[in-house]
C-alpha cells in the first residue's frame, strides 16, 4: 500500500509542476521569477524525496521476493528430500526354476509373431509354452500354426477352444491347469516383451515367501510407438508416492494395505510371474468382473505371500481401440474399483491415508450416476485443535462412516484465521494430532458438491446448515451449548440452534433427553464408548499413591476454579499425596504451593500409562459429561464427578463417585476412597468391567444406523 501513495505522490508532484510552468508561459509571468523557483524547488524536492521512497519499498519488497524465493526452494528441496526413492532392493539370480508361458489369444493374428517371438528369445530357459485361442473368428489359427512349426525348443501346447469361454480368467485358469511347470507367466496376446524380462522377474523368487514378481512396463500403441515409458508415471498421480522407482521386495499384505487397496498398481498381467499354486477359487470370482478382475486377482494372491519388483521397463502393454478398458464405462468402472476397495477394507486394518487416497482414485473418474455413486455426508464444524474431545469424536464418527461406505466432507469455518489455512496444512495437523482423518477437507463454508446428509455440529453453525439445498440435514450435538454463556445474545443464539429442525445425533442419553423433553423433537443417540485398545487395565501396574485430574481453564464447563478450591481442600488433610492435572498447556496457578505436576496435553498412551499409575480421577464437567471419565474406567480408573443433572444419566455408578459440586465435599470423597483399598478395587474392576461392554466400534454402530435412518 505504501508503494501505491508514493507513485500516485510522484505523478501529482511531476503535473503540479507541469501545470504551474504551463500557467506562467501562457499568462506570460518571468519564469526566472522567486516565486517561480522556489515554488518548483518544493516540488522537485516532493518529487526526489518520493523518488528515495520507492526506491527502498521496491528494493524491500524485491528483497522480500527473494527470501520467499529462497524458502520456496528450501521447501521443495525438503519435500524431495523426504520422497527420495528407497535404494533398490538387490535381488538374486535364480536357476533351474521351471516355467510355464501361457499365451491367451482372441482375434490378435496380427499380434502373434512379436508375442510369439519376445517369449521363445528370453535368456531365462522356459520349460513350455501353451497357446491358448479362444475359438477366433480372424486368422489366428492359421498364423500361431505356421509360428510354431519352426518352434524346436521349448515344448509347445496349442489349444483352440471350439466356443468362446466368454472369459479371461476361464482362459487363465485352463492354462494353469495346463501347466507343469512351478511358476506362471501369463503372457497376453497382444502384448511383447524385453529378453530380459523373464531373467529379471524370475530373480525375484530368490526370496521362498514370493508369490508375485513382476516389472515396470512401458505403454505402446497399435504401431508399437512408445507412448508412456514407465507406467509408474501414473501411479505416482494416483499414490502420490516413488514406492515404483526403485526395485523392492516388500510383504503381500502391507502392499495391499498402502497400495492395491487404492488401485491396481500393477499394469497388466504380461509384466507378472507367479509362483504356481491352486488359484481356481479366486479366478472363478474373477469371471463376475469385467474390468477389474486381474486386481482382484493380484489382491487375493497377495493374501498368501510377498511381492517382488523391478524397475526396469522389461514389458511393453500394447493399448488400443481393442482393450476392454478403452470401452468400460465410468459407471462400471466405478462399480468394480468400489467393490475391490470395500473388500479390502474388510479383510485388512486400511490406514486412513489409504481411505483417503481411496476417494480420489474414484474421483479420478469425473461425473458418476447419482444411484452409483456413494452417498456422501458433509459436516460443517470449526478449526480442530490439539487436544479438543470435540473434533476427536466428529474425527472418529467420519472414520467409522468412511469404513462403512460412504464418503465424507469436512468443512472448517467459524475459527479466526481459518481463511488463510489450505486443506493441506490442515490434513497434515489432523494426521500428527488426531491419528489422521477421512474425509475430505474443504476450508469454508459452502457446499461444493451434492451431499445426501450434512451435519451442524457447533451451534453458530446450525442456521448455515439449515439454510444448505441439502435434503436431509441433522445436529451433531456433544453439549447442551446453552449452558456454555451467561445471559447473552451467544446464549440465545445456543439455545435457537435446537429449533432448526435439524434432526439430533447426541452423544449420550442426557442429550437425547434435552432434545425430546425440552425441545419436543425425536433425537437419535450413542453411547459414550471408549477405544479399548487404547485404554485399559494393566494389571503388572503398581499404583502410586496418587490422583489425576482434568484441568481445562479455557473450557468454563470444567470449572477450573472449583477443581483449584478441590485440591486446596485435599492439601489441608493431606500433604503427601501426589496430585497430577492434564489437559491444557496453560500453567497451573499455585503449583509449587500445591505441590501438583501439570503434565499439560497428553497423547492416548500417556493417559492410559497415567490412569493406570493413579488411584482415582477427577473429571468435572458441569454440562454433557466428556469422554474422559470413560476412559478411565475403561482403565480400571474410579472417577470423581458432579452430581449433577447430565451426569446422572451416563455415568455408571458402579466405577464413578458423584459428588455435589462442593470443594470440601469433593476433597472428602477423594480422600475417603483412595484411603479405602477394597473399595478402591472393587470399582476399579467392575469399572473396567463395564467398559469391556463399550468399545468405540459399538458407538459407531449406533451412530452408523442413525445416519442410516435419517437418509
Amino acid at each position: 500500500m505504501k508503494g501505491r501513495y508514493y507513485y500516485f505522490t510522484i505523478i501529482l508532484s511531476v503535473l503540479g509542476l507541469m501545470c504551474q510552468i504551463l500557467i506562467y508561459i501562457f499568462s506570460g509571468k518571468d519564469i526566472s521569477s522567486s516565486l517561480f523557483i522556489g515554488s518548483a524547488c518544493i516540488y522537485f524536492l516532493i518529487l526526489i524525496l518520493c523518488i528515495i521512497a520507492v526506491y527502498h519499498n521496491f528494493r524491500e519488497r524485491v528483497t522480500n521476493m527473494l527470501i520467499a524465493w529462497k524458502n520456496k526452494k528450501a521447501l521443495e528441496k525438503e519435500e524431495l528430500a523426504k520422497s527420495t526413492p528407497m535404494p533398490d532392493y538387490k535381488f538374486s539370480p535364480v536357476e533351474g526354476k521351471k516355467v510355464s508361458v501361457i499365451i491367451p489369444n482372441y482375434n490378435y493374428a496380427r499380434f502373434m509373431e512379436k508375442r510369439i517371438a519376445s517369449v521363445i528369445n528370453q535368456t531365462y530357459p522356459i520349460h513350455e509354452l501353451i497357446i491358448l485361442d479362444d475359438c477366433s473368428t480372424d486368422n489366428s489359427v492359421e498364423v500361431i500354426n505356421e509360428i510354431i512349426s519352426e518352434i524346436k525348443d521349448p515344448d509347445v501346447k496349442f489349444v483352440v477352444n471350439e466356443t468362446n469361454s466368454g472369459n479371461t480368467f476361464a482362459q487363465w485358469q485352463k492354462g494353469m491347469e495346463l501347466a507343469s511347470g512351478d511358476y506362471i507367466w501369463i503372457a497376453e496376446a497382444d502384448d511383447y516383451s524385453s529378453p530380459l524380462f523373464l531373467e529379471k522377474a524370475m530373480s525375484g523368487f530368490c526370496n521362498e515367501n514370493v508369490v508375485i514378481s513382476f516389472t515396470e512396463s512401458s505403454i505402446v500403441d497399435e504401431n508399437e510407438n512408445i507412448t508412456i515409458e514407465h507406467s509408474r508415471d501414473m501411479s505416482r498421480v494416483v499414490f502420490k508416492s516413488l514406492h515404483w522407482d526403485s526395485s523392492y521386495l516388500n510383504k503381500g499384505i502391507d502392499e495391499i494395505k498402502d497400495y492395491l487397496c487404492i488401485n491396481n498398481s500393477i499394469l497388466n498381467v504380461s509384466a507378472v510371474v507367479w509362483k504356481k499354486d491352486d488359484y481356481s477359487e479366486i479366478l472363478e470370482e474373477a469371471k463376475n468382473y469385467k474390468l477389474a478382475g486381474d486386481w482382484y486377482v493380484y489382491c487375493m494372491v497377495l493374501g498368501k505371500g510377498d511381492i517382488a519388483y523391478h524397475k526396469e521397463p522389461l514389458n511393453f502393454y500394447r493399448m488400443h481401440s481393442n482393450t476392454v478398458r478403452s470401452k468400460t464405462k465410468p459407471d462400471d468402472e466405478y462399480r468394480e474399483i468400489i467393490k475391490i476397495q470395500e473388500l479390502m477394507n474388510e479383510k485388512y486394518d486400511i490406514g486412513i491415508k489409504s481411505l483417503r487416497l481411496q476417494r480420489e482414485r474414484r474421483e479420478f473418474l469425473g461425473e458418476i450416476s447419482e444411484n452409483v455413486r456413494r452417498k456422501k455426508v458433509a459436516f460443517l464444524t470449526s478449526r480442530p485443535f490439539k487436544g479438543s474431545g470435540g473434533h476427536r469424536t466428529i474425527i472418529q464418527n467420519i472414520n467409522a462412516l468412511v469404513r462403512n461406505g460412504y464418503d465424507c466432507d469436512m468443512y472448517l469455518a467459524y475459527s479466526e484465521g481459518i481463511e488463510e489455512d489450505s486443506p493441506e496444512s490442515i490434513i497434515e495437523m489432523l494426521d500428527e494430532d488426531f491419528g489422521g482423518c477421512a474425509a475430505k477437507v474443504i476450508i469454508g463454508k459452502e457446499l461444493t458438491s451434492p451431499c445426501d446428509l450434512v451435519f451442524a455440529t457447533v451451534y453458530n453453525s446450525a442456521a448455515d446448515v439449515a439454510a444448505m439445498e441439502c435434503k436431509n440435514k441433522a445436529y451433531f450435538i456433544q453439549d447442551y451449548e446453552t449452558l456454555f454463556f451467561p445471559m447473552s445474545d451467544a446464549r440465545i443464539e445456543a439455545e435457537d440452534s435446537y429449533y432448526y429442525k435439524l434432526t439430533p445425533v447426541t452423544i449420550g442419553k442426557w442429550l437425547a433427553h434435552m432434545m425430546e423433553e425440552k425441545c419436543g423433537i425425536k433425537s437419535y443417540h450413542f453411547d459414550f464408548c471408549a477405544d479399548l485398545n487404547v485404554y485399559r487395565k494393566k494389571e503388572d501396574v503398581v499404583k502410586a499413591r496418587a490422583i489425576c485430574a482434568v484441568y481445562q481453564p479455557d473450557k468454563p464447563r470444567r470449572c477450573p476454579n472449583l477443581l483449584i478450591n478441590t485440591i486446596k481442600e485435599i492439601r489441608k488433610k493431606d500433604k503427601e499425596l501426589k496430585i497430577y492435572v492434564f489437559g491444557s498447556n496453560e500453567e497451573f496457578p499455585l503449583s509449587e504451593e500445591l505441590n501438583v505436576e501439570n503434565l499439560k496435553i497428553l497423547s492416548v498412551s500417556q493417559l492410559n500409562n497415567l490412569y493406570n499409575k493413579c488411584l482415582a480421577g477427577i473429571s468435572i464437567s458441569s454440562s454433557n459429561p466428556s469422554r474422559l471419565p470413560f476412559e478411565m474406567m475403561a482403565a480400571g480408573l474410579p472417577v470423581i464427578e458432579l452430581d449433577v443433572e447430565n451426569n446422572a444419566y451416563d455415568l455408571y455408578e458402579g466405577g464413578c463417585l458423584l459428588v455435589k459440586p462442593r470443594p470440601f465435599l469433593m476433597a472428602e470423597s477423594v480422600l475417603e476412597l483412595i484411603n479405602d483399598p477394597k473399595r478402591l478395587d472393587g470399582m476399579s474392576e467392575a469399572a473396567a468391567k463395564y467398559m469391556s461392554d463399550y468399545p468405540l466400534e459399538k458407538g459407531y454402530e449406533q451412530f452408523i444406523k442413525a445416519v442410516e435412518k435419517i437418509i
